[in-house]
């Protein structure tokens, strides 16, 4: 298993994908940032068959300036927990208030509440039945990057709910958009221009 497990790290690499797994590092490098700092409303695109993982929809300056993908659990308004397919098209989370991405990175936010659009909210995509008020908790982080940043030679930060796998690319000079894909398909199921990050690919 080890064996393989190397091969397939090996393979990625190559490929200039990242694996996505929490890394203690990345995380205690930005738990320091001030208590309440970039507070608005931060919009997030919403994949996955559960696990489900949010990625937020950056812009390239304050407060909207990371890239940061985290995996998390999705309840509805009785408390069960959702068990949807968002894995196949493009669907958004709005949340119900602004909050600090300061403190939703440094993991001082651990719960918020959002709607669930199918396509993107600023697109007027409209709310899916049902999903008017989902609760979020965040299990873990998958990758925080601060934008904008410097070329790199990774394209892609690679996640798995386990019955399908995404891709989402580095975002970077090189790469200035942000695109989501089903890696099991090969379909896009979200991508954005810079430097907005709101006008279609």
């Amino acid at each position: 298993m080890k064996k393989i497990l190397m091969i397939m790290l090996a393979y990625f690499s190559m490929l200039g994908i990242s694996s996505a797994n929490s890394s203690k590092h990345t995380h205690d490098q930005f738990a320091q940032l001030p208590e309440g700092g970039r507070r608005a409303l931060h919009g997030m695109v919403l994949f996955g068959s559960g696990p489900y993982f949010l990625e937020h929809i950056p812009m390239l300056t304050q407060p909207h300036d990371f890239q940061i993908i985290t995996e998390v659990i999705l309840k509805n308004h009785n408390g069960n927990k959702l068990k949807l397919d968002f894995s196949h098209q493009g669907f958004t989370l709005k949340p119900n208030t602004s909050f600090s991405l300061n403190d939703y990175i440094a993991g001082r936010l651990k719960t918020f509440s959002g709607s669930v659009h199918q396509g993107s909210f600023e697109q007027n995509g409209q709310i899916v039945s049902g999903l008017e008020n989902v609760s979020v908790e965040i299990v873990t982080y998958k990758t925080i990057r601060q934008l904008p940043t410097v070329k790199t030679q990774e394209k892609w930060i690679a996640v798995s709910d386990g019955k399908n796998s995404f891709e989402s690319n580095v975002i970077n000079p090189n790469q200035n958009f942000q695109l989501i894909r089903n890696a099991n398909t090969g379909k896009v199921i979200w991508c954005v221009k810079a430097p907005d990050f709101f006008d279609p690919c």
